[in-house]
């Protein structure tokens, strides 16, 4: 939900973020990209009890992370999300002038290169390739991969969705610049920008 900058409850949810200690980097937003979603079939959703039905996932029959091409592509991916500018206001990033936050702790999270590195830095692919990732989305401690800033936030059982034993989506993290206290007028420039840069990528997707 986004909130004017004079809205009541920005003025709450600042007082309580300057006056409660927390850790620096849970003030600013996780953003997520998803392989393998073509969209969301709304049409079965009431307009007036949204809750009642969320809609349904369409998924995007030609994602294949089998082939070496594929699984190259995301982990550049991965590496390109980490290093995107963010000019627009949104982003309160002095000093990087990046998305992503800038820590000593790893500010991002790539299922791909997790797996490839519980691989010892071989991925499988073909037919090898989806058993050996469903044992390494049971095995593998999310702590072993994810910095401290995503802490809590990564889970790879969600992250990549197997589903009746086929797979069918994977997602990327981020914990951004973009503050959670951002106005919707900021907010939209900087999904504004996420989204080009997604758009441009699912182009040149092999």
């Amino acid at each position: 939900v986004w909130f004017p900058q004079n809205h009541m409850l920005m003025g709450i949810s600042e007082f309580m973020g300057s006056n409660f200690n927390t850790p620096a980097h849970d003030g600013y937003t996780v953003v997520e990209v998803f392989w393998g979603i073509a969209g969301l079939d709304g049409s079965e959703i009431n307009v007036y009890y949204p809750e009642d039905q969320s809609g349904k996932v369409k998924f995007d029959s030609a994602f294949d992370l089998s082939t070496p091409e594929a699984q190259e592509f995301v982990l550049e991916t991965c590496e390109m999300l980490k290093d995107l500018p963010c000019t627009v206001a949104g982003c309160d990033n002095a000093g990087s002038g990046k998305l992503m936050l800038q820590s000593d702790s790893a500010g991002d999270s790539c299922f791909l290169r997790d797996f490839k590195s519980w691989s010892n830095g071989t991925l499988p692919t073909g037919a090898d390739f989806l058993p050996r990732l469903i044992e390494f989305r049971k095995s593998a401690n999310e702590a072993d991969y994810t910095g401290e800033i995503l802490e809590g936030e990564v889970d790879y059982d969600k992250d990549i969705g197997v589903v009746a034993g086929q797979l069918r989506f994977g997602v990327i993290k981020i914990r951004s610049t973009m503050s959670e206290l951002t106005p919707f007028a900021r907010g939209k420039e900087v999904a504004d920008l996420l989204a080009a840069f997604v758009a441009e990528r699912r182009a040149a997707a092999p």
